[in-house]
C-alpha cells in the first residue's frame, strides 16, 4: 500500500462523507487568498529559520485578524462550517494516515472545494490556535454573534478542541516525517486513531518507521493487543538501545482496573499516552492545546530537561513469574541503574523531598519508601517501588535537583559523577542490575 501512494503523482483526499457544498473548505480557500502574501513569505522563511520573537508576533497578528473578522456574520458562518471540516472522521483513520504521510502531493477535497496540503500546512497551526482562542476566551467573542451561531449549529467547544488535536497531530507528523522515522512519535500522533482491528493502530505505523524496529504484523488470536503492546515497547528498546520510550509512560495514576493492570509497568499503552517527554515537544508552542495540560507546571516554571547523560541501555528481557500473580508468567526488563535516594517526605503540593535534598514533583501517589533511580539509557529519573524479586515503575518524575547546573541544593556531592558537559553520568556511579516487572 505504501509503494502505491509513494509512486502516485498526486493523491486526492476526500474529507466529506455525505453530500455537501463544502462551505467550510470554500471559507478556508478564501481565507488563504486574503492571507496569501503572508503565507508566501512564511514559505520562503520557514518558522525554524525565524527568531522566536518574530514567530510569536506573526502568530499574534493572525489571531488579531481573526478576532477582527468575528464581527462579520458571513465570516462567522464560514468559520463554523470550517469547524465541520475539522470533525471529518478521515483525520482519525489509521490506514489513511499512512497514505497521507507517503504521498508526495496531496489535495484535500470537501464538497465542491479543495486545497493543496502544502497550503493547509501553512494555515492550520495558527488557524487552529485562533479557533481555540475563540472557543475558550470569552473576551474575544464579546459583542459578536459567535456564541449564538455555535449554539444554533450544535457545535460544542469540546468537540472542536478534540478535532483540532487530531488535525494538528496529522499535520505535525506530515511536517516532521521522513523515511526512517521514530516509531514512538508516530504512535503518539495517532493514539486517537480508529481501526476495525485495534492492532492496526500500531501496525499501520510500522511501514512509516525505521525498518530496524522489525515489528511484523501478526493477526493470530494468540497475539492480542496487550501482547502487541509488550512486543512494541520491547522492540523499541532493543532497536534504539535506549530507555527513552519509558518517558512516554503515564505521569498520572497508573491503571488499576481491567486487564491492562496485569501489564508490565515498563510497557507503554499507546492508546492513552497523556504526556510526551518535554524534549520531544516545544512546550511554548503547545501551551494553548488540550495536550499541554500535563506540562503546565513545566511551562510556567521554565524547567523541563534534566542534566543527565543517557548513554546506552544495554537492556535485556526475561520471562519470570508475575510478582502479584505468581501462577502466570510475565516479561521483565533488566537494566543497569543507579540509586539516587529514598525515604521521601510528602507535602500537599505534589512536591517530595528526601533527607539528602533530592526534590521531585509527581502527580501520582507516592509512598515514603519509594526509590528515586537513574536508569542507564534514559534522560530523566524514575520513581521505582519494590516488589517481589525486583521493582515496578511508578512513573517518570521531574526532579528539580537535576534541572539546574550546578545541581540545585546538593552542590559538590555529585561532582565525581559529572561529565565534561556538567551532566550526571550514571556510568560513573555505583550501578547495579535491577529487574523491573
Amino acid at each position: 500500500m505504501r509503494a502505491i501512494y509513494e509512486s502516485a503523482s498526486e493523491t486526492l483526499i476526500c474529507l466529506s462523507v455525505t453530500e455537501t457544498r463544502g462551505d467550510g473548505m470554500r471559507w478556508l480557500v478564501q481565507l488563504e487568498r486574503i492571507l496569501g502574501n503572508g503565507l508566501i513569505l512564511q514559505a520562503m522563511f520557514p518558522p525554524e529559520d525565524q527568531p522566536r520573537s518574530r514567530r510569536i508576533v506573526s502568530s499574534f497578528r493572525f489571531q488579531y485578524k481573526m478576532q477582527q473578522c468575528l464581527s462579520q456574520s458571513e465570516f462567522v458562518d464560514g468559520w463554523i462550517e470550517f469547524c465541520k471540516v475539522l470533525s471529518s472522521p478521515w483525520w482519525e483513520r489509521a490506514w489513511v494516515f499512512q497514505e497521507f504521510m507517503v504521498s508526495s502531493r496531496a489535495t484535500f477535497l470537501y464538497g465542491q472545494h479543495s486545497m493543496d496540503h502544502a497550503l493547509m500546512l501553512l494555515l492550520m497551526p495558527d488557524l487552529c490556535i485562533s479557533t481555540l482562542g475563540i472557543l475558550f476566551e470569552p473576551t474575544k467573542t464579546r459583542g459578536t454573534c459567535v456564541k449564538k451561531k455555535l449554539k444554533r449549529a450544535k457545535v460544542t467547544r469540546t468537540q472542536v478542541s478534540r478535532s483540532i488535536s487530531k488535525v494538528l497531530s496529522v499535520f505535525l507528523a506530515k511536517n516532521e516525517w521522513y523515511r526512517d522515522y521514530d516509531l514512538k512519535k508516530l504512535l503518539v500522533y495517532t493514539q486517537n486513531s480508529q481501526s476495525s482491528d485495534e492492532r492496526d493502530r500500531i501496525y499501520s505505523m510500522v511501514g512509516l518507521a525505521n525498518p530496524g524496529y522489525a515489528i511484523i504484523p501478526d493477526y493470530s488470536s494468540e497475539n492480542g493487543f496487550d501482547r502487541l503492546l509488550v512486543k512494541t515497547t520491547r522492540r523499541i528498546i532493543e532497536f534504539e538501545d535506549s530507555l527513552e520510550v519509558l518517558s512516554y509512560l503515564s505521569r498520572g495514576n497508573p491503571p488499576s482496573t481491567g486487564c491492562r493492570k496485569l501489564q508490565p509497568s515498563w510497557v507503554v499503552d499507546w492508546t492513552t499516552v497523556q504526556s510526551v517527554p518535554s524534549w520531544v515537544v516545544d512546550l511554548a508552542e503547545i501551551r494553548h492545546l488540550p495536550e499541554a495540560t500535563p506540562y503546565r507546571a513545566e511551562i510556567e516554571s521554565g524547567v523541563s530537561n534534566h542534566y543527565i547523560k543517557a548513554g546506552y541501555a544495554d537492556a535485556s528481557f526475561i520471562q519470570l513469574p508475575h510478582p502479584v500473580y505468581p501462577g502466570m508468567k510475565t516479561t521483565a526488563l533488566q537494566v543497569w541503574a543507579a540509586l539516587l535516594d529514598s525515604d521521601f517526605l510528602i507535602n500537599d503540593q505534589n512536591m517530595f523531598v528526601s533527607q539528602n535534598l533530592f526534590a521531585f514533583k509527581a502527580k501520582f501517589p507516592v509512598q515514603r519508601d519509594d526509590e528515586l533511580w537513574v536508569l542507564c539509557g534514559s534522560l530523566e529519573p524514575f520513581l521505582l517501588r519494590r516488589c517481589s524479586d525486583g521493582y515496578c515503575i511508578v512513573g517518570p518524575v521531574l526532579c528539580l535537583t537535576l534541572t539546574f547546573q550546578p545541581f540545585w541544593g546538593i552542590s559538590g556531592r555529585l561532582d565525581e559523577y559529572i561529565d565534561e558537559s556538567g551532566d550526571l553520568d550514571p556510568f560513573k556511579m555505583e550501578r547495579k542490575r535491577i529487574t523491573i516487572f
